[in-house]
This record gives C-alpha cells, sequence and structure tokens, in this order.
C-alpha cells in the first residue's frame, strides 16, 4: 500500500467486483460511469454508501470499480 490505494475483490452470488480505494474527494467510478448512473434505484445506492455512512467517511475516499456478472441487485452486493 506504498501509492495508498486499496485494492479487494467482492463477490455475492454470480456478481464480482474488482474495487479501488484511495483518499480523495468521494468520486465514484463504476465501470466508467458515476454510481447514480450505473445504478439508478436509490435503495441501491444507498445500500452500496451503508459502510461508509456507517464509518462516517463518506465523501472521504475515491472508488473506482469493475463489476460484472449476476444481477443488478448481486452487483451492488458485491460492491457494498
Amino acid at each position: 500500500m506504498a501509492d495508498g490505494v486499496i485494492h479487494t475483490v467482492g463477490r455475492r452470488k454470480e456478481a464480482v467486483c474488482r474495487f479501488y480505494l484511495k483518499p480523495g474527494s468521494g468520486k465514484w467510478d463504476v465501470n466508467g460511469r458515476t454510481l447514480g448512473d450505473y445504478f439508478p434505484r436509490a435503495t441501491l445506492v444507498s445500500a452500496i454508501q451503508q459502510p461508509f455512512t456507517a464509518t462516517d467517511t463518506l465523501g472521504r475516499f475515491d472508488v473506482r470499480a469493475k463489476v460484472e456478472g449476476g444481477g443488478m441487485t448481486g452487483q451492488a452486493g458485491a460492491l457494498r
């Protein structure tokens, strides 16, 4: 972690998410799109952001993620 980037993989059902986290301004990039564009349902967006709100770190990290496989709910769970 010399450059301050955390990389991890999340899985849920058939969905797989490669997740990169680094200190920043709270920008989300999911498969080249913003979080709200990729997941249009507000319930999924709030579920994805729940770990950040629970730790009071929402807006402090930039997130870059690549999700594939499964459905929309499974991808949201893998990203969470």
